[in-house]
């Protein structure tokens, strides 16, 4: 694994350690059996994750959002970035494994729960961004991470989840699992600049730590996107 990539995943004024992402079944298990989360805010998690998508882009998904076309659940989502690309992204919930599709399952439900009381219009994360980050945080996770400064791999790394860190593990999976290369990964995650996929799709996760992508079915083709 090229570590000084890595490294560069991070703003440059940050000197925190770069955790490695988890895969989706740890992710399914660390919110699920989290006593301290509500459904509703177990939930929430797992559409951050699902969609990869930003705080302020997640907390903005209504009921209304959701169509199925081909078997295939669709979401539209509003990019929220100054510099932004499209101003909208209409992402497949894909899901490869048990862990991806329970997720899945549940915010189906609470979707349709909407729906049948007609607040298909209403949010399915009506709270601000810091809301969704205190809930985030009530996750405890241990991983490998990047010491940036040293350029070192660190063991039983213990930090609290942020959702953005579920953007990063998304990504990561995505390339990993799915099979997307830079540019689907570009429209899929909504950024401006195509160099941050290229960061992603240059990084072998599986052969940098045995915590990750745990695979039950083949890969999905980005063409499929």
């Amino acid at each position: 694994m090229n570590q000084e990539i890595v490294g560069s995943i991070i703003s440059k004024a940050n000197k925190k350690p770069v955790p490695m992402p988890i895969s989706s079944t740890q992710i399914l298990q660390k919110i699920k059996y989290n006593d301290a989360l509500e459904p509703h805010q177990k939930t929430a998690l797992y559409l951050t994750y699902l969609t990869g998508a930003r705080a302020t882009e997640a907390i903005s998904i209504k009921a209304s959002d959701f169509q199925t076309q081909d078997n295939q659940i669709i979401v539209l989502v509003k990019t929220q970035k100054k510099r932004r690309g499209e101003p909208y992204r209409y992402l497949p919930l894909r899901s490869s494994n048990h862990a991806e599709q329970e997720m899945l399952v549940n915010i189906t439900r609470h979707t349709n729960t909407l729906i049948a009381v007609e607040q298909d219009n209403t949010a399915l994360i009506p709270y601000c961004r810091s809301t969704l980050w205190n809930w985030a945080r009530r996750v405890d996770i241990t991983t490998k991470a990047i010491n940036q400064r040293a350029r070192k791999i660190i063991d039983d790394y213990p930090f609290k989840m942020y959702p953005h860190y579920l953007r990063h593990c998304r990504a990561s999976h995505l390339v990993n699992n799915y099979g997307f290369d830079a540019f689907a990964l570009q429209q899929y995650m909504g950024w401006s600049d195509i160099e941050m996929a290229k960061i992603y799709v240059s990084l072998d996760w599986k052969r940098g730590s045995k915590l990750l992508m745990e695979l039950s079915q083949p890969p999905y083709s980005s063409t499929q996107q």
